[in-house]
């Protein structure tokens, strides 16, 4: 791991004390300080999971600058050209940079490609975001990062509104 590098959450998905309203206030602080050093958060998963980090990044407009590695000229082209497995690694490399905040998105947390991207950002020193997995289930898990997403959205707007 990238000695500068932070991962707010562990991979069992459990934050440091384990209380959803820690975990919204931190990853929602750490946001707010990211866009106040003039970085960005980058925001990536597979299938259901790529369309909620777009849907992140949409909600951001105006707030500060989330963006979703969502581009499918840029992942077909890295895919074709190298391996499905760096799509977002690649995208990580060329748009990030020191300060910005890494989120990857994975139910299963078992995504090689948000793995190879998450483990790069570290190496690189970006602060990560590795959303917690609770559930019984996929869909549970799912259903639980998704709201998630958004009451941390709700926060940084409240909290750089007051």
């Amino acid at each position: 791991m990238g000695s500068n590098s932070r991962r707010i959450f562990n991979r069992s998905g459990i934050g440091e004390n384990g209380e959803i309203g820690f975990i919204i206030n931190k990853i929602a602080k750490q946001i707010i300080d990211c866009f106040v050093r003039g970085n960005k958060v980058l925001i990536f998963g597979n299938g259901g999971s790529l369309a909620d980090a777009s849907h992140f990044a949409a909600e951001f407009h105006g707030l500060g600058p989330v963006i979703a590695l969502n581009d499918l000229a840029k992942i077909t082209s890295i895919a074709n050209d190298g391996d499905f497995d760096y799509i977002f690694a690649q995208q990580v490399y060329d748009l990030g940079k020191k300060g910005d905040i890494i989120v990857g998105l994975s139910s299963s947390g078992n995504s090689k490609n948000v793995n190879i991207a998450l483990f790069l950002a570290e190496d690189l020193g970006f602060e990560i975001i590795d959303f917690p997995r609770l559930g019984a289930n996929t869909q549970e898990v799912q259903n639980f990062q998704y709201q998630l997403l958004h009451d941390i959205y709700l926060k940084v707007k409240k909290l750089t509104s007051a």
